[in-house]
């Protein structure tokens, strides 16, 4: 059954005041970690690139930091390590380096000049 104009509400006009749909979303705002706080962690994730949840809670209890900033921070620096491991191997056209060395699995291909 379609309605008419008189039947629909807009939900901008159901707020009083200064409110606006803006105001009414709840912004996080993310989390500063001081120097200190990045050294331990980036020192931590040369050792290990996982943290077990005993670490993970260590570690947050040390730095001052919830487990859940711990986790979120390891999840995001194992992203940004892998982008960089994979640029270094493939490189920026996603094609692996001439440079890089064959892993032995596969034989590498050899031109014959000598063959026709």
């Amino acid at each position: 059954v379609p309605l008419d104009n008189s039947q629909v509400t807009n939900y901008s006009s159901m707020m009083t005041g200064n409110e606006s749909a803006k105001d009414m979303k709840r912004k996080s705002s993310r989390p500063t970690f001081t120097g200190h706080q990045i050294f331990a962690l980036e020192k931590m994730f040369e050792n290990t690139k996982y943290l077990a949840g005993t670490e993970r809670s260590r570690l947050a209890c040390q730095l001052s930091m919830s487990e859940a900033q711990v986790k979120v921070w390891f999840q995001n620096r194992r992203t940004k390590w892998r982008k960089k491991h994979a640029a270094e191997i493939h490189g920026p056209s996603g094609k692996r380096n001439k440079q890089q060395r064959n892993d032995g699995l596969i034989p590498p291909i050899e031109s014959d000049s000598n063959s026709t």
